[in-house]
């Protein structure tokens, strides 16, 4: 799951009033992706700086760019 699961983060993030959130991480795919998904849900504008990610190959993280674009965030 992404870093929301189970820790105070959002609530932090709330009374903070952040509401732009740039996610990076080491796998694309897994980790970054639920990430993204759960802050887009939770309602923070998301970016992902494609430098700052990777993943398991290529293609998974072409895959996962592709995701987070169409539904999820911006992809810089």
């Amino acid at each position: 799951r992404g870093i929301f699961e189970k820790n105070k983060i959002h609530s932090i993030l709330e009374e903070n009033n952040i509401k732009k959130l740039y996610i990076t991480g080491i796998v694309a795919n897994v980790c970054v992706l639920a990430t993204c998904t759960d802050a887009f849900f939770l309602g923070y504008d998301v970016i992902v700086p494609k430098d700052c990610i990777s993943a398991t190959n290529q293609r998974n993280f072409d895959h996962a760019l592709e995701l987070i674009e169409k539904w999820y965030g911006t992809v810089t």
